[in-house]
């Protein structure tokens, strides 16, 4: 089952999740559809295998596309939020990843459950703007990074501090921040039909 599938099955029944990535990217008649689409593929030309993590996985969408890489074997999502776990886990299984051993845990990006030096991918695919210390949230994910492995990271290009976006990016401020933690690899702006992002892939600077 593919994930616009899914979307389909779970409108049809009432059981959409409420979470917007997910809808912008399995309902192909969403505004965003292609703006997501381009932002997941993007983050996934990094992805090596066998060990993936996904930090704020939400509902599966990054976990699913990771799945999809060459030699990845194993992908793990970690979220604060136990509905978007439990949402994962379902779409997750209906999606049917063969081969793919997945794990979700119930844990914030600061304080990750996982021993050093163990991912050969992590993901931040729109977090630093949510969480409450971004600077601690990156030490972690350099952390369980193997040294040749990339952490991918997206977040929104520019806008305002929210409730909910507790700091803005521009290119600049997004590579210098990130320059504290390891070594800027590669970085991507795209401005699509509706949404403008930033994207920054790096290593350990070990």
């Amino acid at each position: 089952m593919s994930l616009t599938d899914l979307f389909v099955q779970q409108r049809n029944n009432g059981t959409i999740p409420p979470d917007r990535v997910w809808q912008h990217w399995s309902n192909p008649k969403h505004p965003q559809y292609q703006d997501q689409q381009a932002r997941f593929h993007w983050m996934c030309g990094f992805v090596q295998g066998p060990r993936v993590l996904d930090i704020g996985c939400s509902n599966g969408v990054g976990m699913h596309e990771a799945a999809q890489v060459s030699g990845v074997t194993s992908v793990v999502g970690v979220d604060v939020c136990s509905e978007s776990l439990d949402e994962a886990e379902v779409n997750l299984e209906l999606l049917h990843l063969s081969g793919i051993t997945v794990t979700l845990r119930k844990a914030r990006a600061e304080v990750l459950p996982f021993k050093d030096q163990w991912f050969n991918t992590v993901l931040l695919g729109e977090v630093l703007e949510h969480v409450e210390d971004a600077e601690l949230t990156m030490k972690e994910a350099m952390r369980v990074l193997t040294p040749i492995g990339y952490a991918v990271i997206t977040v929104p290009d520019g806008g305002v501090v929210t409730d909910d976006h507790l700091r803005v990016f521009t290119p600049e401020n997004l590579r210098e921040f990130c320059s504290r933690f390891g070594v800027v690899s590669s970085t991507q702006r795209l401005k699509n039909q509706s949404s403008f992002w930033l994207g920054l892939a790096m290593r350990r600077n070990d």
